[in-house]
């Protein structure tokens, strides 16, 4: 899709008229949220450590990655991190991604990669609503996502320099 298409499928959706929820609905969401409700381990201190591990090794990584851009072994890489490494390097390359000149303006390529992750984040969001405990599943996962973040970076430096210079030019 292009710019166009995506604001005319926004204007279409805006158009759309407004619907009265069924009867009872409220009820329902309320009395399936009490159901949900056990879960009481808080994630807070668990990603608190994700982020500090994942910022030395995204450090290192990084150090690693501009003397040999070319040579990550990237399977390797995938067993020797675990699950909060995997995470927190995510947030990272997401930041990074953040941080870039004319950020969530994708190009093609962007944009499959991004779909592609979108796709990776529904299934670990699936693991979770499930409470499936398959940490070799959630950890293949979480890779393959830390893999697509990476390319989705490297591919969005080389086109927003290309972008940058051809507006400068």
């Amino acid at each position: 899709m292009n710019e166009k298409e995506d604001q005319a499928l926004r204007d279409e959706i805006r158009a759309l008229p407004d619907l009265d929820p069924p009867p009872g609905l409220g009820d329902r969401v309320v009395a399936i949220s009490a159901q949900r409700q056990p879960r009481t381990a808080s994630k807070g201190p668990l990603a608190l450590a994700a982020c500090l591990v994942a910022a030395v090794a995204f450090s290192v990584l990084m150090g690693e990655r501009s003397e040999h851009a070319g040579d990550v072994d990237y399977e390797v890489l995938a067993a020797q991190a675990s699950i909060t490494d995997l995470i927190a390097e995510s947030q990272m390359l997401e930041e990074r991604l953040r941080s870039m000149p004319f950020h969530g303006a994708y190009g093609d390529t962007g944009r499959v990669l991004a779909y592609r992750i979108a796709d990776v984040d529904g299934a670990l969001n699936a693991m979770y609503l499930q409470d499936v405990d398959d940490s070799d599943e959630r950890a293949r996962l979480l890779h393959q996502r830390v893999v697509l973040l990476q390319s989705l970076v490297e591919v969005e430096s080389q086109d927003r320099g290309a972008a940058i210079l051809r507006a400068a030019f």
